[in-house]
């Protein structure tokens, strides 16, 4: 799916003077009698499906004007949308397509085999019978499809009909709720296979998230609603419609995601108020600000909260921005004296003091100088930096976690892997510790003038001490990594843990990183 596209085709429609059904304007009560149809025009009935009742006369549909109606058992409803042939950039060798897409705001209570509507469509005014013509099947409460036909061959009208399915369960009283759209530029409706919010880390009662893969616009909104598990069973049947999700009110939080809500490159932000040792499913929504309907509806996400108030996330650091996960808090955290971003600050504080002798070690270094006289024809001290710092912030600021696993490493209360962490955080109960990867080793040796003498620790020196490994065969965090360890400068990457395994974690014991200057030992 383009957003990109849609917006400028949007843009043109309005222009056009296009204008959308507002959603206030729909009718609540879902009356059967009348099909509560938005934005519509009577036409003249153009022939009933058979084996089923039609509802009113048939419908004239418009581009960008989604309706609403409802359908009981064995019901169904026609609609005509007219074909524009005056579309920009047209020719008589051009095939005309008309996007459809529908929503399912409502199920019968009786639960069917599946979601019990078909849409059948067909530009042949004299096809009578829906076995004649193009169906489009609805799948957890959505349906979209593409209607095209020749220029060439003069078409008017473009008929489609919402049938009920067979239902044996069905009674008089049930009903399906439904919104279609139609457009001739995108589809008014749509569903994301990608969730495009991406779970970095939670804690006790909060979950830290990144928003990168969005772009905010002023012509659109998000909002993520968050749903309780054993809430979330109404929706889940309905998790890719539009109007199901909008409508829906079983869900624990409505965060309006917004521009000015997020953090850093990595457009972190978190969720708070969330309970101890809970499981929840996310699901964003966007609505578009220049049409009073339409939308699209992202990947469903799932993630679960710590049992333990041993961690908490931090984010937003100002030296150590890419960190962006659970740390063991301090006993003055535990205490109610110290807020989570002072908790941070701690940390980041800490890390950019470290910092400071491998700064002016890296002064000493002929940076600016001719390719030649380098001390490497393909890495920069820009890629030296940028991955020491990503290594010391790994190494320095330890990912928490309340599980246990033959991954991390143990820690009871009022210890950890320095002694900033024993005696300044002093952390109050026992937790575990995510290595940092290897990786994170690897890329200051690569990235690094060899006069610094950087070393790394091979794997049965480290296991279980200083470094994890990552292993794609586990199906949970083995290791931290900060930052992008894999691109050039510049092109840098989030922590996420949504279903790629990414490696998150904490930090090491023992860092074999020697230089000619003493810079830190661990």
């Amino acid at each position: 799916m383009n957003h990109n596209l849609w917006m400028y085709l949007v843009s043109l429609l309005l222009a056009a003077g296009c204008q959308a059904v507002s959603h206030e304007d729909m009718d609540p009560a879902y009356a059967i009698e009348k099909s509560d149809i938005l934005g519509f025009e009577e036409s003249g009935i153009r022939g009933s499906v058979p084996g089923s009742r039609q509802i009113g006369g048939q419908q004239l549909l418009q581009d960008w004007i989604p309706v609403q109606a409802s359908l009981g058992a064995n019901d169904s409803l026609t609609y005509t949308f007219h074909v524009n042939y005056s579309s920009p950039g047209l020719s008589s060798s051009y095939e005309i397509m008309v996007f459809i897409s529908a929503s399912i705001c409502k199920l019968p209570e009786a639960e069917g085999p599946n979601d019990g509507l078909t849409i059948y469509y067909t530009f042949d005014q004299t096809a009578t019978n829906i076995s004649s013509m193009n169906q489009i099947s609805f799948e957890n409460g959505y349906a979209q499809g593409i209607a095209s036909v020749d220029t060439a061959n003069d078409t008017e009208n473009l008929y489609i009909t919402v049938k009920a399915d067979e239902c044996s369960e069905c009674s008089v009283g049930d009903t399906w709720v439904y919104e279609l759209g139609l457009s001739q530029s995108d589809l008014v409706f749509q569903y994301d296979i990608n969730s495009m919010v991406s779970v970095l880390d939670t804690d006790y009662d909060s979950a830290a998230l990144s928003a990168k893969n969005l772009t905010f616009r002023n012509d659109s909104n998000y909002k993520l609603y968050i749903y309780d598990e054993d809430l979330y069973s109404p929706v889940q049947r309905l998790n890719e419609s539009w109007c199901a999700v909008k409508e829906s009110t079983g869900y624990v939080q409505e965060f309006d995601l917004i521009e000015s809500s997020i953090v850093g490159d990595g457009k972190f932000f978190s969720v708070g108020e969330l309970n101890k040792s809970s499981t929840y499913t996310a699901v964003l929504v966007q609505s578009y600000n220049t049409l009073s309907y339409g939308g699209a509806v992202f990947h469903p996400f799932n993630f679960s909260t710590m049992g333990s108030e041993a961690c908490k996330v931090i984010y937003g650091l100002d030296f150590c921005d890419q960190v962006s996960y659970a740390v063991p808090v301090s006993r003055n955290f535990s205490m109610g004296s110290q807020t989570a971003q002072e908790l941070g600050a701690a940390y980041d504080n800490y890390v950019q003091d470290l910092y400071q002798n491998f700064d002016y070690a890296m002064q000493q270094i002929s940076c600016d100088a001719h390719l030649d006289s380098r001390y490497s024809p393909i890495r920069t001290c820009d890629d030296c930096k940028y991955s020491y710092k990503q290594w010391l912030c790994a190494v320095s600021i330890p990912r928490c976690s309340s599980e246990n696993s033959k991954y991390y490493r143990e820690y009871s209360s009022s210890d950890g892997r320095n002694s900033f962490v024993k005696d300044t955080i002093d952390p109050p109960l026992a937790y575990s510790e995510i290595l940092p990867c290897i990786d994170m080793c690897d890329s200051i040796v690569r990235d690094c003038p060899a006069d610094f003498g950087f070393t790394c620790p091979l794997q049965s020196d480290f296991a279980g001490i200083s470094y994890g490994v990552p292993n794609q065969l586990d199906d949970f965090t083995v290791c931290n990594s900060v930052g992008d360890q894999t691109q050039d400068i510049g092109d840098f990457s989030v922590l996420s843990n949504d279903g790629m395994k990414l490696t998150v974690g904490s930090t090491a014991l023992v860092v074999w990183a020697v230089f000619s200057i003493t810079f830190i030992a661990f």
